[in-house]
């Protein structure tokens, strides 16, 4: 078996067994933590999706990557015992000291000596209407009446 990398990335050319001299290439997805074998140039695979080059080429890379595999499922199963640990820990709550707040009384503005009364209503001088917006009418701001 001859293993190496293309354009297309890994690559192991797996030789045939009924054919002497001729070798199919499987092509190797190696972002994994063990790589695995993807495609095969074998009629088989075209057939059927799988095939025996694919199997040789995924227990090649299992007996290879055997220690980076066990070491990778020790980090899984640490990292989840790690966050059942946390999550069955009691969180530590923090104390807040309560401050006495002094209520705000509201404010009363003092009206002119027109306003004051029952009955009256607020009239506003519309100074709005002094300019032009878009063209020859005027415009307003506010009108209270």
């Amino acid at each position: 078996m001859l293993i190496d990398e293309g354009e297309q990335g890994l690559f192991c050319d797996v030789p045939s067994e009924t054919t002497e001299g001729k070798c199919h290439r499987v092509h190797v997805d190696e972002t994994t933590v063990v790589p695995v074998a993807v495609h095969c140039t074998c009629a088989c695979f075209e057939h059927k999706g799988s095939c025996k080059h694919q199997v040789i080429a995924n227990n090649f890379y299992a007996r290879i990557y055997k220690s980076n595999l066990g070491k990778f499922v020790a980090k899984v199963e640490a990292a989840e015992q790690e966050s059942v640990a946390q999550i069955e820990a009691p969180a530590e709550v923090a104390q807040v000291e309560e401050t006495p707040v002094e209520p705000h009384l509201p404010i009363a503005m003092d009206l002119p000596e027109e306003l004051k009364g029952r009955g009256k209503v607020a009239k506003s001088v519309d100074i709005g209407t002094k300019g032009n917006l878009n063209g020859q009418r005027g415009f307003s701001i506010l009108k209270i009446a």
